[in-house]
């Protein structure tokens, strides 16, 4: 019984001692359509999270993270929740980042907004923060399955002159609530077996 109640303290230690949040934020100027609303030059924010611990190699051109949360700001119009799956992107060898579909969409993770470009993403692996990098970024592919909870969201193939990225590794100051209580209950199950015997 000791030995159950150690590993399953353990096992939760473990758990939850990989996972490590990242933030990305991509930038730039579009035009298109959310639902029945269309916009023109608009300064569009995506934001979204994942975590380090979902990374995948792909191809043996770079890395990608699916997003567990995904949002997109335009200015004037509201902030609107991704309901399809999205993910964020580095190609080393082309030394650029990106948001694309997820793979599970049938569309092998085609890119949505490609950019801005830099010689850091040609070593960047996804597991650490990086600077506000600038540059020019690129809609492309959009298409009638990307859908927020205001409708499809369609952006017009074009480049932003005025672009930028920045991931940000979101350190946990204070351990999760419930691994912890389950860790406490585990010490008072294995305290008791310690006193019956």
């Amino acid at each position: 019984m000791k030995t159950i109640v150690l590993l399953l303290i353990n096992l939760i230690l473990s758990s939850t001692a990989n996972a490590i949040p990242i933030e990305f934020t991509h930038t730039g100027i579009g035009s298109g359509s959310i639902g029945n609303t269309n916009f023109l030059n608009k300064n569009i924010t995506f934001t979204a999270f994942g975590d380090t611990e979902d990374r995948i190699k792909f191809d043996g051109h770079g890395f990608a993270i699916q997003h567990l949360t995904a949002k997109v700001k335009i200015d004037g119009l509201g902030i609107f929740d991704f309901i399809s799956k999205t993910r964020t992107f580095v190609n080393n060898n082309s030394a650029i980042v990106g948001f694309s579909r997820s793979v599970d969409l049938g569309h092998s993770g085609t890119d949505l907004y490609n950019g801005p470009s830099d010689s850091l993403f040609n070593t960047w692996d996804m597991l650490s923060s990086t600077n506000l990098i600038s540059g020019s970024a690129r809609f492309l592919q959009w298409g009638v399955d990307i859908i927020t909870n205001s409708g499809v969201l369609l952006f017009e193939n074009v480049t932003s002159s005025t672009a930028s990225f920045k991931a940000t590794i979101k350190h946990i100051s204070e351990p999760p609530f419930w691994p912890l209580m389950m860790v406490g209950m585990a010490g008072l199950l294995l305290r008791r077996t310690f006193v019956a015997n």
